[in-house]
């Protein structure tokens, strides 16, 4: 079998408190993208599982044992069916994962990997789980999991609790462009987090503006981008403020040849953030996203971007054109 899981952005992320159990309670959108890892599941004759990682985005942080999310979601498969006492002999399962989306990099692969990668198990072995069973069982893996199986057929949603409550929400136009960047920077999500706590009383920054459903102009989407984690990932990677800087005058520049006069004019009437700093990072980071509503424009900047970047010795794992995939984890 072959899966498609896809990276993600958070268009609104707010974190509203710490919680008891020492996660934190979110509000937050996320929406995929068409740039997608790749999941190949095979039942084998020999028991247990193996993994192997290939791809353009493998890199030595992916482990190819227990550690990793494709691995943690094949085994609770084979709990599952261990469960249901309809084994006979104990199947095994040899798994590929082949990334194309960059790791530690606030895109959520790992969690649409674990995600592709139980909806393909729940077939394989016939286990009969529902949506809603596989979100509850991926939730225990991690936060973002359970969008890609409860976003199936929109691709888009609100998440709250830490993540794992959600809501599927109309499936926004493919039409829209999304320049995606991801810097030569990894953020760990539990050091962004510590950042977070340090900086949550003196951080007085909050959203007063409600999280977008792509419906609205360009100029007003973008100052409706908002993520509470940004300014703790700055504190944390202190190098994504090089990159902030950056973007911030490429953006500018690009609005001081025309293309930005538009966001210009709305953003003299507005309390949000200038245009010149509609780039926003996605989830704890490192990559960062702008929008666009025409593709031309959208590929202008991002040559722009790459140019700029190497002209100043900025080095990135990688740059995407994207658009809305429309739909979470999938079989190809």
């Amino acid at each position: 079998m072959r899966l498609s899981a896809p990276a993600k952005i958070n268009p609104y992320l707010q974190v509203l408190g710490r919680r008891s159990d020492g996660f934190h309670d979110l509000d937050t959108t996320m929406l995929a993208l068409d740039l997608c890892d790749e999941i190949e599941i095979e039942r084998t004759q020999r028991a247990g599982l193996s993994l192997r990682v290939e791809g353009p985005a493998a890199s030595a942080d992916i482990p190819t044992d227990a550690r990793n999310l494709v691995w943690k979601a094949a085994q609770l498969a084979l709990d599952e069916k261990h469960a249901t006492n309809t084994i006979g002999d104990e199947p095994g399962l040899a798994l590929t994962l082949i990334k194309r989306i960059p790791s530690q990099a606030g895109l959520g692969g790992g969690s649409a990997d674990a995600a592709a990668t139980l909806i393909g198990c729940n077939r394989l072995l016939d286990l009969g789980l529902s949506n809603g069973a596989m979100g509850m069982r991926l939730a225990t893996l991690g936060s973002d999991c359970a969008f890609f199986v409860g976003a199936d057929m929109t691709g888009f949603a609100r998440c709250q609790g830490r993540g794992e409550l959600v809501e599927p929400l109309t499936p926004i136009d493919a039409a829209w462009n999304f320049v995606v960047i991801v810097p030569e920077l990894e953020c760990p999500t539990s050091v962004v987090y510590s950042a977070l706590e340090r900086t949550l009383s003196g951080d007085s920054d909050s959203s007063s503006v409600p999280f977008t459903r792509f419906t609205d102009s360009e100029s007003r989407i973008r100052n409706q981008l908002f993520n509470r984690l940004e300014a703790a990932a700055m504190v944390a990677i202190p190098q994504l403020k090089v990159w902030r800087s950056f973007l911030n005058g490429e953006c500018a520049a690009q609005g001081s040849q025309g293309r930005g006069a538009q966001a210009a004019a709305h953003s003299k009437s507005s309390h949000r953030k200038p245009p010149t700093e509609h780039f926003r990072l996605s989830g704890s980071g490192s990559a960062f996203f702008g929008v666009y509503r025409h593709e031309g424009q959208a590929r202008e900047a991002l040559g722009g971007i790459l140019q700029g970047a190497r002209e100043r010795g900025l080095p990135m794992r990688g740059s995407w054109l994207l658009h809305p995939n429309g739909r979470g984890a999938s079989f190809l």
